[in-house]
């Protein structure tokens, strides 16, 4: 994690996790409204095992994974 830029790790942060976020945000009203609806977020394995110097990249597709459980059932 040492190697990786403070830029770096914020520009990969607000690409996969930030923008997941918002487009749930987005979306979940009108979806509690309809009382219906579903998201799919696609990730990385390596959100799961992690990769060799790859820290940014492995903790946003780690935080994607994870969110989802976050949203109910």
């Amino acid at each position: 994690m040492h190697e990786v830029t403070k830029d770096a790790w914020d520009r990969i942060m607000a690409i996969d996790v930030k923008s997941v976020y918002l487009m749930t945000k987005e979306f979940v009203p009108d979806m509690i409204e309809q009382k219906a609806g579903t998201i799919v977020n696609t990730a990385s394995i390596s959100g799961l095992t992690g990769d060799y110097n790859m820290a940014a990249y492995d903790a946003a597709k780690r935080s994607i994974s994870k969110s989802g459980s976050c949203n109910g059932p």
